[in-house]
């Protein structure tokens, strides 16, 4: 029931961020479980599934599955906020692919946006495709306080973005904006999730709405910014760092 609850929530959410009904979405389920053993008897009671599918699916050692040939999301988690977490940032992916055509393939998008607006209901941003935490063999010195930090409840993910930003080249942003999500470092995440800030908090919706859809839409995300805000990345990012220092 929670869970239907938060899908509700996110649509409302979403056509305040963006001042418009979204695109009504039908047919998705998501199942919030306590143990990976509940995880796996839905998977295994689901109809319709290949065998090989279903047996894969249950191998794959992750904590949420999209089970193939339905649009129905499970999640495990022994934490109540995670599941929650999780189930929030699943619903708001679903609008950002129905209503702007984005995708993981638009990394700072898919990432920053589901984040951020996740973050206005939860409070929480645990689902990212950048592992904030473990994998300790893959953690550099550089980025471990960094990701401490942003694994915490109610973090503060714009003070080291802005951070991050007046660190980088031009190019260096060009290059982040440019990758897939699961190419996204850290330093990556939190510039996108601060550009996917500024443009739901510093325009009116219809301009957020706008930018998005050119750049869902197959528009450069240059270009996008121009026919939305009419301000090219360079001097978008000008801005951004602006933004950044006035809210500190």
């Amino acid at each position: 029931r929670y869970a239907v609850r938060l899908s509700d929530a996110c649509h409302d959410l979403f056509k305040a961020a963006f001042g418009k009904e979204p695109t009504p979405w039908k047919d998705y389920g998501f199942y919030l479980v306590g143990s990976k053993r509940a995880c796996h008897q839905v998977v295994r009671a689901w109809p319709g599934i290949d065998p090989d599918k279903r047996d894969a699916l249950i191998k794959r050692d992750t904590s949420s599955k999209w089970l193939p040939g339905a649009r129905t999301y499970v999640k495990w988690s022994k934490t109540r906020l995670q599941r929650i977490d999780a189930v929030t940032r699943q619903a708001m992916g679903v609008l950002l692919v129905n209503e702007f055509g984005l995708s993981p393939r638009q990394g700072w998008a898919w990432e920053g946006l589901g984040i951020h607006l996740a973050f206005l209901l939860t409070g929480s941003r645990q689902t990212t495709f950048v592992r904030l935490t473990g994998y300790a063999e893959k953690r550099t010195e550089k980025n471990a306080e960094i990701q401490a930090r942003l694994a915490k409840q109610g973090a503060d993910w714009l003070a080291p973005a802005a951070e991050t930003l007046d660190s980088w080249t031009h190019g260096d942003l060009i290059s982040s904006l440019s990758k897939d999500a699961n190419q996204l470092t850290i330093e990556d995440l939190l510039v996108g999730h601060a550009l996917a800030a500024y443009l739901l908090e510093g325009f009116p919706p219809e301009v957020s709405r706008k930018t998005l859809r050119s750049y869902g839409g197959g528009k450069s995300l240059d270009e996008a910014l121009v026919i939305g805000t009419g301000r090219d990345l360079e001097a978008t990012a000008g801005r951004l760092r602006r933004w950044l220092a006035e809210i500190r």
